[in-house]
C-alpha cells in the first residue's frame, strides 16, 4: 500500500519577516529569534519522509529574507528527493525582484509561486512596513515584472473589514494583473483580538494579551459578512468573465465539493485536515498546523526516523484530539458531505463563543447558494 501523502512547511526563517502586517498571527506567538532552518535539517526531514508523496512549502514570515546561497542549497537538498514533490513558495513579492525571479527560474522552474496582496491601497491597508507605510505599491511593480516575463502566480488575499464591503472592486482589481492564476479569498476571523496599537512593540503585546477576550478587531470580520463577500464575489466572477483569467478559491473549492470531488485545493473543503500537515522551525521541532493558537512540537528533526510517524502523533496529540473532537458537531448534519468540517484553526477559535454557530450557518448559507448558482 503506497504511504499516504504529507503536506511540509519550511518556515526559513521562522517568525522575521520584512513587513508587519497587523493581523499576522506569527506576532501572537512568543517571539523568538531562532535564526533560518538549514539544509542539513531539510536533509534530515526529507530521509525520514522515506520516499513518500510531499507537498512542500516555503514560508515563514518572508522566506526569501534567507539569502540566495542558503535557498540555493534548500532547492539542492529537495531536488535529490527519490520521491514526488511539488514545491510551492508563499511570498509578500516586496523582496521578488529580477535576481530573485533568476534564481527560481534556474533551480526550480516549475515552482508554484503565490504572492500575498489583499487587493488595492485600501484593501490592502493593513498590510504595511515597520513605519507603517502601505507596501501594495511594491507588490504592484512584483506582479508587473512577473507579467513581463510571461510567469502566472497565485494570489492570498485576506478579506479584511475594508475589503469585505467591496467584493466587487476586489475581482476587478486581480484583472489588471496578467501574472494573476488563481486568487484566493481567505478571511480575517480574528475573533479574540482587539485595538490598533501604534507601534510594533505595543502591537505584538496587545495581540497576545487580548487571546482571552472577546470580540473582533478593526480588521477582522464575522463569519456572515464572508458569507456576503463569498457569494457577491461569485456573482462578480462571472459577470466579468473573470474566470477566462483567474480561478478564484474557495469558489472552485466549493463547486468541486458540490460534485462529490474530494480534491478541493483550499484545505476547508477538504476531508484532508491537519494530521497531514507537518511544519518545521528553525529550532528543529516538527509541529502540526502553523496557524494553531497553541502547538505542541511532535518531534525533532535530529531525532526524527519516520515522518508518517510523527503526523499519526501529531493526531494523538491533546491538540490533535481536540481538533478531532470539533467534528462530533458535525455528525449528521445535512451538508457534512460538502463543507467537511471546515477549517478546524478557525473552528477551535470560535469555540466556545456567539461566533460558533454563526461559523456553521455561514457555511451553509455559501453552499446553498453555489449549489443554486451551479444549477442556474
Amino acid at each position: 500500500m503506497a504511504a499516504r501523502a504529507l503536506t511540509l512547511m519550511l518556515k526559513l526563517p521562522g517568525e522575521a519577516c520584512n513587513i508587519d502586517c497587523h493581523y499576522c498571527y506569527e506576532k501572537r506567538k512568543p517571539s523568538g529569534r531562532d535564526g533560518a532552518v538549514e539544509a542539513e535539517q531539510v536533509a534530515a526531514l526529507l530521509r525520514a519522509a522515506d520516499g513518500r508523496p510531499l507537498a512542500v512549502n516555503l514560508h515563514g514570515g518572508e522566506p526569501l529574507i534567507v539569502g540566495k546561497r542558503r535557498m540555493r542549497e534548500i532547492f539542492a537538498e529537495l531536488r535529490a528527493y527519490p520521491g514526488q514533490l511539488t514545491l510551492n513558495m508563499q511570498t509578500n513579492g516586496t523582496l521578488l525582484d529580477e535576481e530573485w525571479l533568476d534564481l527560481i527560474q534556474e533551480e526550480w522552474p516549475t515552482l508554484n509561486l503565490g504572492v500575498s496582496l489583499d487587493g488595492d491601497h485600501l484593501a490592502n491597508a493593513f498590510r504595511v512596513d515597520y513605519s507603517g507605510r502601505p507596501t501594495s505599491g511594491r507588490v504592484e511593480a512584483c506582479l508587473d515584472r512577473l507579467g513581463q516575463r510571461g510567469l502566472r502566480v497565485g494570489i492570498i488575499a485576506v478579506i479584511n473589514s475594508r475589503s469585505s464591503r467591496r467584493p466587487r472592486a476586489a475581482v476587478e482589481y486581480f484583472l489588471r494583473y496578467p501574472a494573476v492564476k488563481v486568487v484566493k479569498f481567505t478571511a480575517a476571523f480574528d475573533h479574540g483580538v482587539d485595538g490598533d496599537p501604534v507601534s510594533v512593540r505595543e502591537r505584538r503585546l496587545a495581540l497576545r494579551l487580548a487571546a482571552e477576550r472577546s470580540g473582533l478587531s478593526s480588521w477582522g470580520l464575522t463569519p456572515q459578512q464572508y458569507t456576503t463577500f463569498l457569494c457577491e464575489t461569485l456573482d462578480a466572477w462571472r459577470d466579468l468573465e473573470a474566470y477566462e483569467h483567474f480561478v478564484l478559491e474557495p469558489h472552485a473549492s466549493i463547486f468541486r465539493a458540490l460534485s462529490g470531488r474530494d480534491d478541493a485545493s483550499y484545505t476547508c473543503y477538504s476531508s484532508a485536515k491537519c494530521e497531514r500537515f507537518l511544519t518545521l522551525n528553525p529550532n528543529g521541532k516538527v509541529h502540526g498546523c502553523d496557524r494553531l493558537p497553541a502547538h505542541e512540537a511532535v518531534g525533532d528533526v535530529s531525532t526524527v526516523a519516520d515522518l508518517g510517524g510523527l503526523a499519526e502523533r501529531q493526531a494523538a496529540s491533546a491538540i490533535g484530539l481536540r481538533l478531532l473532537a470539533l467534528q462530533d458537531k458535525c455528525a449528521g448534519c445535512a451538508y457534512a458531505a460538502t463543507c467537511r468540517g471546515g477549517c478546524t484553526t478557525a473552528r477551535l477559535a470560535f469555540q466556545g463563543t456567539p461566533l460558533d454557530d454563526e461559523y456553521c450557518r455561514h457555511r451553509m448559507a455559501v453552499i446553498d447558494y453555489f449549489r443554486a448558482a451551479q444549477r442556474g
